[in-house]
């Protein structure tokens, strides 16, 4: 199995396929924590958005991440716009996210987002966002990796689903 090879420079991330490189979705954001994520009341952070807590996820998004046991197809959008095929599946009992493109592939543990966005948060990554996209903030690094969906409900079943993968702080 190949692996998906991503590199940081300043202006842009990148993804290494069969040799070269092409701009890829995980993107280094360069401010802090954004002041809202989409879908929590306003003026919360990532962490106390899930210290909120949610309740159990819609049957839409319990489906999907049925679905997500198996490869499914999936677009990433990169740093320049392109949308780029890949499967996202769910591994290891649902606590990791395997992207794949090609015979390359990228495991997420989901302990390792930080927090996920709807539409054109956070702002200040490079990746030309709309609002048929969904943001998935790394913990630590500040990647990035943002899927793009054919429409808004698709985009929003995506969210609650990977929102209720993520692990509670302890104490909540």
């Amino acid at each position: 199995m190949g692996q998906v090879c991503c590199t940081k420079s300043d202006a842009e991330s990148s993804l290494t396929l069969d040799g070269r490189k092409i701009p890829y979705s995980m993107d280094e954001q360069t401010g802090g924590d954004p002041a809202h994520v989409p879908g929590f009341p306003e003026n919360t952070t990532p962490m106390a958005a899930r210290e909120q807590g949610k309740a159990s996820p819609s049957a839409s998004a319990k489906a999907l991440l049925e679905e997500l046991v198996k490869p499914q197809p999936m677009n990433v959008l990169t740093s320049s716009g392109q949308l780029v095929t890949c499967s996202l599946q769910l591994a290891s009992g649902g606590a990791e996210l395997e992207v794949r493109v090609g015979d390359q592939s990228r495991i997420t543990p989901v302990n390792g987002i930080e927090a996920v966005f709807v539409g054109t948060s956070p702002p200040d990554i490079p990746t030309p966002l709309n609002e048929l996209c969904s943001t998935l903030m790394l913990t630590g690094s500040g990647e990035c990796i943002t899927f793009h969906f054919q429409d808004l409900a698709q985009r929003d079943v995506f969210a609650e689903a990977v929102r209720s993968l993520i692990p509670k702080p302890k104490g909540t």
